[in-house]
């Protein structure tokens, strides 16, 4: 039996090598009549399938994947290894043809998938996300991989499945966000299923680490909950993280929510010891105090004192 593994396989790596070669094409023939002829041995069993199968699918040998393939004792195992070698060789014909094998579950299509995300080979993985047994877990690992290497492209294929869910985003979404891909959180920010959990996790992770840029773009986002800011405006003061304070301090609306948090930010920053961000917090307190102060013996509407606040320094840095 051994022997017939062996035979299988050097008779199928036979093939690849003359396959190659223009003048030794008859020779290639008989290399394929001679994998026909072990195939058809009662003795062949699935592992020695595997091996053979493999052998060929990462040089895209079509004729050969095609008699291994059509043979009986074939199972998932050989075809899952044989499609993730393909997809990395990227080795479009062949991973076509596995495909289409009826014992092709979401698992197989999970590690190719994963492998052709990783390998950028944007045709391999619009394949395999057109297969009718790709599931949300599958999407959610080659999101991840496709984010964190920066693959726009593959990440946009992927989010526009319609088996994603929120659970992958909120997942490829701290991925990018902590890789500092900025076009792809911008990508994932502008699906319909994101949701605010996964907002605030990243907004949070990105305040903490100091991630300027990435808090930017999340704050900009028109569905954030700004009641949700504070706790992001709090993690961010720990850590001393005076612009993204700013920030968040900004788009907090009214005076009262405004004043509190900024109260708060303070008692956080000195108990840190974070004293030129108190400091500056300490000086935007005084001055929209007395603006406030100001606008209400003018005794102004309520829209015009919102005005007033929404002009302090602070806002407008």
């Amino acid at each position: 039996m051994c022997e017939l593994r062996n035979a299988l396989e050097v008779a199928a790596r036979a093939e690849i090598v003359d396959r190659a070669e223009i003048v030794d094409r008859f020779l290639a023939q008989r290399h394929v009549e001679i994998v026909v002829r072990i195939l058809a041995h009662p003795a062949i069993e699935w592992s020695m399938l595997r091996d053979a199968l493999e052998a060929v699918a990462s040089a895209g040998n079509v004729e050969v994947v095609d008699r291994i393939l059509a043979h009986a004792a074939i199972e998932w195992f050989a075809l899952r290894d044989a499609l993730k070698v393909a997809a990395r060789a990227g080795n479009v014909e062949i991973v076509v043809r596995i495909l289409a094998h009826p014992a092709i579950e979401w698992s197989m299509l999970r590690d190719a998938l994963e492998a052709a995300a990783s390998a950028g080979n944007v045709e391999i993985v619009d394949r395999i996300l057109a297969h009718p047994a790709i599931e949300w877990f599958t999407l959610r690992d080659a999101l991840e991989v496709a984010a964190r290497a920066g693959n726009v492209e593959i990440v946009v294929r992927i989010l526009a499945h319609p088996a994603i869910e929120w659970f992958a985003l909120e997942f490829g979404l701290e991925v990018a966000a902590r890789a500092r891909h900025v076009e792809i959180v911008d990508r994932i920010l502008a699906h319909p299923a994101i949701g605010q959990r996964a907002l605030e996790i990243v907004l949070k992770d990105a305040a903490s680490a100091g991630h300027v840029k990435i808090v930017d773009h999340i704050l900009a986002y028109t569905a954030i909950d700004k009641r949700a800011l504070r706790y992001v405006l709090y993690t961010a003061a720990r850590a001393g993280n005076g612009e993204i304070v700013v920030r968040i301090l900004a788009v907090l609306d009214g005076y009262a929510p405004w004043r509190l948090a900024a109260k708060e930010t303070l008692e956080i920053c000195d108990r840190r010891g974070h004293t030129e961000l108190a400091s500056l917090i300490r000086q935007e307190l005084r001055v929209a105090e007395v603006r406030v102060i100001y606008a209400s013996k003018l005794d102004l509407p309520r829209d015009i004192v919102r005005k007033i606040h929404s002009k302090m320094s602070l806002t407008s840095k």
